[in-house]
């Protein structure tokens, strides 16, 4: 397996970034221990039973690091959104944010994901958040 590693200043941004998407101060929650690529085949040998299809990115909560899945055409700004996705997901597991339901959990990581990226001009997004929309309940609970 090849993990590759993301740049700390890149874990730093996203950490910043989803701290004010949150409202939390950054410096209450730790920052992430390690976040890695690796190419997309490979991803199951990480996540294992965590893995839900069609998952790519993953946070793993006892170590603290995120993986992240890729593919040859992947763009360097869709792996940044992964990125922020799972720190989503740190910040939910860290910051003292009452946990309610996945599907609520996952819309709000869904939310920032499709805010950067419509910023970088991911129009093809819309439609993935449509569905996604569906899926995860509106991010409501039942």
């Amino acid at each position: 397996m090849t993990l590759t590693p993301i740049a700390t200043s890149l874990i730093i941004l996203a950490h910043s970034i989803t701290a004010t998407y949150m409202g939390v101060d950054p410096a209450s929650v730790p920052p992430i221990k390690g976040a890695y690529t690796l190419p997309k085949e490979q991803f199951p040998q990480v996540c294992g039973v965590n893995c839900r299809p069609p998952s790519s990115a993953i946070y793993d909560i006892g170590p603290q690091k995120i993986y992240i899945g890729v593919r040859p055409y992947f763009q360097e700004r869709f792996i940044f959104s992964q990125l922020l996705h799972e720190t989503v997901h740190h910040f939910q597991e860290h910051a003292g944010v009452k946990r309610t339901c996945d599907d609520k959990e996952e819309w709000h990581a869904l939310s920032l994901q499709g805010v950067y990226l419509k910023s970088k001009g991911a129009e093809w997004f819309d439609g993935y958040l449509a569905k996604a929309k569906e899926e995860f309940n509106n991010g409501k609970c039942n």
